[in-house]
Parts: C-alpha cells; structure tokens; sequence
C-alpha cells in the first residue's frame, strides 16, 4: 500500500515545454535557483521507496504528489 500527499498552488503553473526538465539536475525556472531542490527531493523519494510527480490541479497551478511505503 501506498500514502500519498498531494500540494498544489494557485499560481500561473508550469509551461508544458519545462515540465520534462522539472526532476533534472541543475533545471531551475528561476536565474537565482541552484537547480537542485525537484531532484534531491526525487532521489529522497526514491531511496525510501516512493515517488515525486508533477501533476496540473484542475483549477490551474502546479500540483505534485508524493507517494510513501506503508
């Protein structure tokens, strides 16, 4: 079985052509970003048996939902 959590916002969300890049080393939207916060937190997830994915709120945003081990 799996948790899951689910966070979203209400901002403008993520351009279809960035998606692809959000879990990659060094990607950052942002000129002052290190690029490192979506790919460490993939790698976390992962050496704890879960998951991070992107995921578009119906109502607009960005949305991400984290999957655990129970």
């Amino acid at each position: 079985p799996m948790a899951v959590i689910e966070i979203e916002d209400n901002g403008k969300g993520i351009p279809a052509e960035r998606r692809t890049q959000l879990f990659k080393y060094q990607f950052s939207s942002k000129t002052s970003g290190s690029g490192m916060g979506l790919m460490l937190s993939q790698e976390l997830m992962k050496a704890m048996g879960g998951q991070i994915e992107y995921y578009e709120p119906v109502l607009g945003g960005t949305g991400f939902r984290l999957f655990f081990k129970v």
